[in-house]
């Protein structure tokens, strides 16, 4: 009995010992587990913040300043014109009967523009030279032959004198002209001393101007009277200042035609930038159309309307396009060559000025550290899509940051694509 129960008892310990040893494995196997699960989450979370710090850091694209010249682009367009306009004159007020055109109408040389009535104007000829003549008749009437025929011998001597005058001044020789004008005013003299003379050829004079006033509208109309004015040019119609019923006027333009036969202008307007980097003579590309022409800067004038804009003119052939057409010109020059050149999409600007972002490395306990530092720059010229600094302010060595997927500011860490 006693040594069942030491026997019993025996096997109780040995129990106990291997309860606590397998509580023991277990908590062991507990605690690795767990460690595993805490470096995991570890990892994790460093990587998710390497991840996020990633995703926080502006890429961007490294660019090195460069030595050399821009390439200036200057573009503007405008509309065709005729480099000549020809007025429409007429020298006669006479009533409108037909206007045949409109403003805008492409007419060819000898088309008609517009009819005006003569036929009172030729009346009131016909009764000048009938008046004049009736007093040369009474004239004639009261001298005596002796008379008529020593007045009509002189006024054809000055007559004769006055012809030689105006072929000495033809032919230029200043001695012969100084002779020529003697001699013709000394008859000239000479017969306006004598008053009957003098009124005699007064009134031949009128005599003569009224048979030449009657003798130009005759060679203006037709046989109703009528003058139909015709297109003197190829051209066409800007303006209109004629309509039926109303008088014309000899004042003005009775129309404007555009005369493309004297080739077609362009003028363009450009800034007082663009206008200082061009010169008269300088090529230009102009665009009318699908056409290209090589044309040579006609002139550049300051624009009256603008302080600051300048006028850019250009003649091109006739036949080179419409008047109203649209057209365009381009003109590249290549500049002086500069020391620190770069991208635009590196200059920045705000209220203190131009600036741009160097890249720098530097080293620490975590590696690599890369930032940009601010550096103000003065630009002295840019193209489309490069400008050109001030020495002093970046080098050649440096660089910079030419294009960033987000906003980055001075110190910010980068990352260079």
């Amino acid at each position: 009995m006693t040594a069942g129960v030491e026997l019993d008892k025996r096997m109780d310990g040995v129990d106990a010992t291997d309860a606590e040893g397998a509580r023991g494995a277990r908590l062991r196997s507990m605690a690795g587990k767990a460690l595993v699960v805490f470096l995991a989450l570890m990892a994790a979370l460093t990587w998710s913040g390497k991840m996020l710090e990633e995703m926080t850091i502006a890429v961007v694209s490294a660019a090195a300043p460069q030595r050399g010249s821009l390439d200036k682009q200057i573009s503007a367009s405008g509309k065709l014109a005729a480099a000549v306009t020809l007025p429409i004159l007429v020298e006669d007020s006479a009533r409108v009967m037909d206007v045949s055109v409109t403003a805008g109408a492409l007419v060819k040389a000898g088309d008609p523009l517009f009819t005006m009535d003569y036929t009172k104007l030729m009346e009131s000829a016909k009764d000048s030279v009938d008046q004049a003549q009736r007093t040369v008749d009474w004239a004639i009437a009261d001298m005596t032959a002796l008379t008529y025929n020593r007045l009509i011998g002189q006024i054809d001597a000055l007559s004769a004198l006055e012809q030689t005058l105006t072929d000495a001044q033809a032919d230029g020789d200043a001695e012969t002209v100084r002779k020529a004008q003697a001699a013709y005013d000394m008859e000239k003299q000479r017969l306006y001393q004598d008053q009957a003379a003098r009124n005699f050829a007064s009134q031949l004079e009128t005599l003569a101007k009224a048979q030449d006033e009657l003798s130009r509208l005759n060679g203006l109309t037709d046989a109703n009277g009528m003058r139909t004015v015709l297109a003197p040019a190829d051209g066409s119609v800007t303006a209109v200042s004629v309509s039926v019923g109303a008088m014309t006027q000899s004042s003005g333009a009775a129309m404007m035609l555009a005369d493309q036969s004297g080739g077609l202008s362009l003028t363009v307007q450009v800034s007082e930038d663009s206008a200082g980097e061009l010169a008269a003579g300088d090529t230009a590309r102009v665009t009318v159309g699908a056409a290209d022409y090589n044309i040579p800067i006609r002139s550049i004038t300051l624009s009256p309307n603008s302080a600051d804009i300048y006028d850019v003119s250009f003649l091109l052939p006739g036949d080179a396009g419409t008047v109203g057409q649209s057209a365009s010109m381009r003109v590249q020059k290549r500049t002086a060559n500069y020391d620190v050149i770069i991208p635009l999409n590196a200059l920045h600007s705000d209220s203190d000025g131009d600036f741009v972002y160097v890249i720098e490395q530097s080293q620490s306990s975590l590696g690599a550290r890369v930032t940009v530092r601010r550096a103000d720059v003065f630009v002295i010229d840019q193209d489309s899509g490069r400008a050109a600094l001030q020495t002093g302010t970046i080098s050649q060595r440096d660089t910079i940051a030419a294009r960033s997927d987000r906003s980055i500011a001075d110190g910010d860490r980068v990352r260079v694509e």
